[in-house]
C-alpha cells in the first residue's frame, strides 16, 4: 500500500490525467467489445458460465439440505428431551391424591 501512495504522489497533473484516460479506457473498450456479443460468439466461455452456474446451484441446494437437517435434528433433538423430561417427572414426582383409583 506504501508503494501505492508514493507511486501516486509523484504523480504530475499531466500524468495523473494520461493515467486516469488511460485506465477509463482500459476498462471501457473491453465492454463496449462485449456489449453487443452474444452468447454464439464465446460457445466455450458461455458452457464454463453454465458450469459454473450449475455447480453453484448443487452447492446452494446441498447447503440449504444441510441446514434443513440440522434444523430438524434440532426440533426433534428438542422433542425428545421435553418427552424424555415429561417421562422422568412423571416418574419422580408423588401422584396426587385425585390421580390414584
Amino acid at each position: 500500500m506504501d508503494i501505492l501512495v508514493f507511486f501516486f504522489a509523484d504523480l504530475s497533473a499531466p500524468a495523473a490525467i494520461c493515467l486516469g484516460v488511460g485506465t477509463a479506457a482500459a476498462v471501457s473498450v473491453p465492454a463496449l467489445l462485449l456489449a453487443d456479443a452474444h452468447r454464439s460468439d464465446f460457445p466455450r466461455v458461455w458452457q464454463a458460465a453454465v458450469h459454473a452456474c450449475h455447480t453453484f446451484d448443487r452447492a446452494l441446494v446441498a447447503g440449504l439440505r444441510w441446514v434443513e437437517s440440522v434444523v430438524l435434528d434440532a426440533r426433534l433433538t428438542a422433542r425428545d428431551a421435553a418427552l424424555t423430561a415429561a417421562a422422568l417427572l412423571a416418574l419422580l414426582l408423588p401422584a396426587t391424591e385425585g390421580a390414584t383409583r
